[in-house]
């Protein structure tokens, strides 16, 4: 006796894109004839003029219909992987409300690969001062200064002034601050330098100021998973903020699982995300013009490898966590730092700062063609 062949139908959309490409690599079985698990392939193609699809791969090419009924070969397929950066919010929300208004008898399974600019306007997590162990969520606008506080201390001082003294401990603690004083004094005489200037005075400014800036720095937390609420698009990005919401809401029904993940800058198997990086650091160029705020800026990346990975682990393990944020765990993952790394591999790592006479001279010739520019332009308009 035979033993049945398992199949699995996925649907992708723009399968000519270098990221279907590889999650087609990953998935395929017809190059394995013999195998007890077969996948077959549905989905939808952007360029029908260019054949960019893996080499002797004949998938089920679709049209995307739109009709009301929901009457559509898209929701026979088992798996659902949806990439919003090559698709189209209206195509998404169709096969959404489609999952929405019918009934499987199987199950379904709809994967959303959104954009990491869904969280660029939300606001840093800081660390609340109540308790070291919960974390709320502060905005950095509503952290009190410690100046109150100070203003509290001269109240308190003025009020003990007017305290008896005849008070025991009154006079205990002024024998104490007298102390207090007098060994301050004869550190000052120690501390005094050759000049005659205090040492002591420098020193002790020097690290109360230090330590108000510390103590006024918030404590800032990394989001989790669980704040995918809390989350605030760039204006551009609402509307994939708005299907992610609709989508996770599908887990409530039966037989139908939405999970939406949230990747950062995909990079790999030649994508163009460090491109301009690359390109400076092979002809070994200075990187000024390309990076932000000195490259200070953390940049969230994960390779695609590991990116198909975890869409192959939700397919077969199906986790309860419906949102998921997948990032390299890189400590350090700033834009100077993974340019850094670049130069030192390709490049020389001595060259990715030009010196500041070349840097004064690309403005000035800048500016000089800038000038060139706008007369070019003025003569156009003129004529």
């Amino acid at each position: 006796m035979s033993e049945k062949v398992k199949k699995q139908k996925i649907f992708l959309n723009a399968m000519d894109s270098w990221f279907s490409n590889f999650i087609i690599e990953t998935f395929r079985t017809d190059h394995l004839p013999e195998s007890k698990f077969q996948t077959e392939f549905m989905g939808t193609i952007n360029d029908k003029k260019v054949n960019k699809l893996p080499l002797y791969f004949n998938p089920n090419i679709i049209n995307f219909e739109f009709n009301t009924a929901y009457d559509n070969c898209i929701f026979s397929n088992d798996v659902i992987i949806y990439n919003l950066n090559t698709g189209c919010v209206k195509e998404l929300e169709y096969i959404i409300n489609g999952l929405k208004s019918s009934n499987f008898n199987t199950e379904k399974i709809l994967i959303i690969i959104s954009n990491i600019m869904t969280w660029s306007k939300t606001p840093d997590k800081i660390k609340s001062e109540s308790s070291s162990d919960e974390v709320i969520f502060i905005h950095p606008d509503d952290i009190k200064q410690e100046k109150p506080k100070i203003e509290e201390e001269k109240n308190l001082e003025e009020n003990n002034k007017d305290l008896p003294e005849n008070n025991e401990e009154n006079k205990d603690l002024q024998e104490n601050n007298n102390n207090n004083e007098e060994n301050i004094d004869n550190n000052k005489e120690e501390n005094t330098d050759a000049k005659g200037g205090d040492i002591s005075k420098v020193l002790s400014t020097k690290t109360i100021s230090e330590k108000k800036e510390e103590e006024n720095k918030p404590i800032i937390v990394y989001y989790t998973e669980k704040d995918y609420l809390l989350r605030k698009p760039n204006v551009k990005y609402t509307q994939y903020k708005y299907v992610e919401n609709e989508a996770l809401l599908l887990n409530q029904k039966k037989n139908v699982k939405a999970y939406v993940i949230c990747p950062g800058f995909i990079y790999g198997y030649g994508e163009k995300t460090f491109y301009s990086i690359f390109r400076n650091a092979i002809l070994n160029l200075p990187i000024e013009e390309i990076l932000i705020e000195k490259g200070r800026n953390i940049i969230p990346t994960i390779h695609m490898k590991d990116l198909i990975n975890i869409i192959s682990k939700i397919i077969e393990k199906k986790p309860n966590s419906y949102y998921i944020l997948a990032f390299d765990q890189n400590k350090n993952n700033s834009l100077l730092s993974i340019a850094k790394s670049i130069y030192d591999c390709v490049g020389d790592i001595n060259k990715m700062i030009a010196p500041k006479e070349e840097l004064n001279d690309n403005v000035e010739n800048n500016e000089e063609n800038k000038e060139q520019e706008n007369n070019i332009v003025k003569l156009k308009l003129y004529h």
